[in-house]
């Protein structure tokens, strides 16, 4: 992994192998982001979870074991106590030019990961909601 972070910008480059969910927390702990928005990714990943919310806090889930385009990859990043929750969603086309997205479960990558990630400095967490069964982004900044 290769990153670097000037002023609210950070760059992140994977290699092949590298798991993406914890090379970018690795990334973000590193440099001290708590709270982001990811403004793109493109790329080659393989093994890649894809979820689809059913409802009541519960997601269907496929893996994409080949190597497949990363065309959209965005999302946005709060600090919790048990670490950073990424929340992104994605899409990635084959060969033949399919594209299937969802929420982004992790993968591994294939070729190459180009994500750009910006620190958010507004006070952001995550709570249950009783009627979705989700964990809800509440903003927590003093006005």
């Amino acid at each position: 992994m290769q990153y670097s972070k000037k002023g609210n910008i950070l760059v992140v480059r994977l290699f092949p192998e590298e798991d993406v969910l914890e090379s970018l927390k690795q990334a973000l702990l590193k440099t001290g982001i708590k709270n982001a928005v990811i403004l793109s990714g493109i790329g080659m990943l393989r093994d890649i979870e894809l979820k689809v919310f059913t409802g009541k806090g519960k997601y269907k889930s496929k893996l994409f074991k080949k190597d497949y385009e990363l065309v959209s990859f965005s999302g946005n990043i709060v600090r919790a106590e048990e670490g950073h929750i990424l929340h992104i969603h994605t899409a990635i086309a084959d060969h033949s030019y399919r594209c299937y997205a969802g929420h982004f479960g992790g993968g591994k990558v294939a070729v190459t990961l180009e994500a750009v990630i910006m620190d958010v400095p507004i006070k952001m967490v995550r709570r249950l909601e009783p009627g979705t069964k989700l964990t809800g982004l509440f903003i927590e900044d003093s006005k």
